[in-house]
């Protein structure tokens, strides 16, 4: 991978390698850029200053309150999460008519959401989202982008002797870095996350005890 800065993920499923000869994913310094700016196309001013977008979270895997949970935007360069977190008691959003410039909300749509599937996880949501400019500046001119990305890289499945090295992952919705599965052998050095809308590293995989044998080397968690 030559340095640079990619808007992609990195999936890897079900990748083995071998003792002394890891899989190797090696960044050389490069940055995995999960946000898009906003497309000017998808919104429209419902009254001065207040923009309007029903089309935002098509780009989305999915949409769910866990999601609107995570979310923000980045204003700029400066990330918008409205003061809430996953991690901690979810403050309301606002109603639409109550934004200052520089936030933004979502608004929930009740005719366009999908009706309750208990088969599934979560109850998936449809609505608006709504963001406040300053007076007199337009849309075009805000640098405003959406964290369309889920995780940077992701690792999974049966997989074992990897190596993540030398990566940046910013900013996403979820965690910048993601290991799930039967995961084991694995190592991350010299990784960082930046603008996560969750974890920056996330460990779900099922390790068998007492050997854990996964090790991250100087992760880099700044959510800024």
């Amino acid at each position: 991978m030559a340095r640079a800065v990619y808007r992609e993920s990195i999936v890897l499923h079900n990748k083995v390698g071998e003792p002394g000869r890891p899989i190797i994913v090696g960044g050389h310094g490069s940055t995995l850029e999960g946000s898009d700016p906003l497309r000017i196309d998808e919104w429209r001013e419902v009254s001065p200053g207040l923009c309007k977008c029903a089309a935002l979270f098509d780009k989305v895997f999915r949409l769910d309150m866990a999601v609107i949970d995570r979310w923000f935007l980045v204003f700029d360069g400066r990330m918008q999460l409205m003061n809430r977190s996953s991690k901690g008691p979810p403050q309301p959003l606002k109603q639409s008519d109550q934004l200052l410039p520089g936030e933004w909300t979502f608004v929930k749509d009740e005719v366009r959401s999908p009706v309750f599937d208990k088969a599934k996880y979560r109850e998936q949501i449809d609505g608006d989202f709504f963001i406040r400019l300053a007076l007199g500046g337009p849309l075009a001119d805000a640098r405003i982008s959406a964290p369309i990305g889920s995780s940077g890289v992701t690792l999974g499945g049966d997989s074992s002797h990897v190596v993540v090295k030398n990566l940046t992952s910013t900013p996403v919705y979820n965690d910048g870095f993601i290991i799930h599965g039967k995961t084991r052998e694995c190592l991350f050095v010299n990784i960082a996350a930046i603008k996560c809308g969750d974890d920056g590293c996330n460990v779900h995989a099922r390790l068998p005890v007492p050997d854990r044998r996964l090790h991250v080397d100087r992760q880099l968690d700044r959510p800024v």
